[in-house]
């Protein structure tokens, strides 16, 4: 019999290590950990595994998700105008032909560059194919009927953008914005430490009765034909936004939580921010997934995939690892994992430790607020 021995400390959150390892002794390899803030305070720090809350890790599309905080906060002090027209916030995309976009459209994933019929290689997505291929198709640019996952491109327009608009890059934006004044472990590109490797489960297909079948997308397709790419000093140097970046659990749950409530008296975004990023702007049958999906402006709301709770807000990631903010709860959770699930996105873990977790916080708020 394997024994699992959860590591950390739960304040006010007692059960969740319970639940957490009697989760965690079904996972068959590597290890995991989640963070919980609440009230702007951290009230749980788990973990099991060769792996800690402060143990790095490749977040893979939570990465989106911290990335629209950025653009968020800046065009809070209107910077950007989020709603503008891609080709005026990217003039090389205008220069190609691209005009019926906003980048507002791109953050919702209602843009026909979501999935992008072309031939590429990882070492060419890498190396700045994916951009050369969204301008070969910025001629024929519109926004979609429906909505549909921008898995890669979602980075590489919103990447764009942040250059053209900003004059920096995503990886100076998310320190800036992010990183530094939360004093957190975040980062996106450049040679990488102390980073736990993805370990990667015997993929499983779902089969959905009468789903459409999804659209070709050539960029993903590069890249995941080989998964141990994901390992690469290579991967890790490109600091593809929309996959890329490099946290812990610990500083996922800080970020989210100074979302919704002031954490040591730092706040990312106020009331107003948070209601634009959540209200939503995409919902129902994904036209690359396959499946029903909802979308506010860069972030995922609760959908049957992701139950993350009716007023709240985040990302899950191909690999495992899930953020999410609730502001209802003045809830912040940061999840990370090294062990990518059969099937990509949350992991089973997580989606295990989800009910227990609103839960406890449910019971918890009414004493925060008598606080």
């Amino acid at each position: 019999m394997n024994k699992i021995f959860v590591k950390g400390s739960t304040e006010s959150f007692e059960g969740l290590a319970d639940v957490f390892g009697r989760l965690a002794a079904q996972q068959s390899k590597g290890g995991a950990a989640v963070t919980v803030f609440q009230g702007g305070r951290c009230v749980a720090d788990l973990s099991f595994g060769d792996y800690s809350t402060s143990s790095r890790q490749v977040v893979f599309s939570v990465s989106k998700l911290i990335l629209a905080i950025a653009l968020h906060r800046v065009a809070e002090r209107g910077a950007l105008n989020l709603d503008a027209q891609l080709s005026e916030a990217w003039p090389g995309f205008g220069s190609a032909g691209g005009s019926n976009v906003t980048v507002r459209d791109v953050l919702a994933h209602r843009t026909s560059l979501a999935a992008l019929d072309v031939v590429q290689t990882s070492q060419g997505v890498l190396s700045g194919g994916d951009r050369e291929a969204v301008l070969a198709a910025a001629a024929t640019a519109h926004r979609l009927d429906g909505h549909g996952y921008h898995a890669v491109t979602f980075g590489t327009v919103l990447g764009a953008v942040v250059e053209e608009a900003l004059g920096i890059s995503v990886t100076e934006l998310i320190r800036r914005e992010i990183a530094d004044p939360l004093g957190v472990d975040l980062v996106l590109g450049g040679r990488q430490t102390e980073i736990h490797p993805v370990l990667f489960s015997e993929p499983a297909e779902a089969s959905v009765p009468g789903a459409p079948l999804p659209q070709r997308d050539g960029l993903l397709e590069a890249l995941v034909a080989d998964p141990e790419l994901f390992n690469s000093d290579a991967f890790l140097e490109a600091g593809l936004p929309s996959m890329g970046v490099v946290t812990t659990a610990s500083s996922l749950a800080r970020i989210m939580a100074s979302t919704v409530s002031e954490v040591d008296g730092i706040r990312l975004l106020d009331a107003n921010t948070v209601d634009s990023m959540t209200r939503p702007c995409s919902s129902g049958l994904d036209l690359v997934l396959g499946v029903p999906t909802r979308f506010g402006s860069g972030t995922q709301l609760s959908f049957p995939r992701l139950p993350i709770g009716r007023q709240s807000f985040g990302h899950e990631g191909a690999g495992g690892s899930v953020a999410f903010a609730d502001p209802e709860l003045a809830l912040g959770v940061g999840f990370t994992t090294n062990l990518f699930p059969s099937a990509p996105g949350a992991s089973p873990l997580f989606l295990g430790l989800l009910p227990t977790i609103r839960h406890i916080a449910n019971e918890r708020i009414a004493v925060l607020r008598e606080a």
